[in-house]
C-alpha cells in the first residue's frame, strides 16, 4: 500500500473523536495521535525503525483499540486493547 493510499484509509477509518498529525522539522518526521474526548496525546508504539507509512498503521490501530477497548475480538475472545488481530487487519472485523 502506497502512503497516499495508507492516508486515504486512515481518513475513512480513524474513529470520530482523534486526530492524526504528521510532524516534521530538520532531519525528522514522525506521526502522532491525539485523541480529542480525554484531551490528551496518545501513546504510539516506538518508532525508531519505522516508516512514516508503518507509524500511521500504528495510529490507526491504536485509535480502533481505544474505540473498541470493551469488546471482545470475535476472532480470539479477548478485549481488542489486547488483541493482536488488529494489528494484522487494521481492524478485527
Amino acid at each position: 500500500m502506497s502512503l497516499w493510499n495508507t492516508v486515504q484509509k486512515l481518513a475513512k477509518d480513524l474513529p470520530d473523536g482523534f486526530i492524526v498529525r504528521l510532524c516534521i522539522e530538520n532531519g525528522s518526521a514522525w506521526v502522532e495521535l491525539y485523541d480529542t474526548e480525554q484531551c490528551s496525546d496518545i501513546n504510539l508504539p516506538d518508532s525508531t525503525d519505522r516508516n512514516l507509512q508503518q507509524q500511521l498503521i500504528d495510529a490507526l490501530v491504536e485509535a480502533k483499540k481505544i474505540e473498541n477497548a470493551d469488546e471482545e475480538c470475535p476472532h480470539c475472545g479477548e478485549p481488542y486493547w489486547k488483541c493482536d488481530h488488529i494489528d494484522k487487519e487494521f481492524e478485527c472485523r
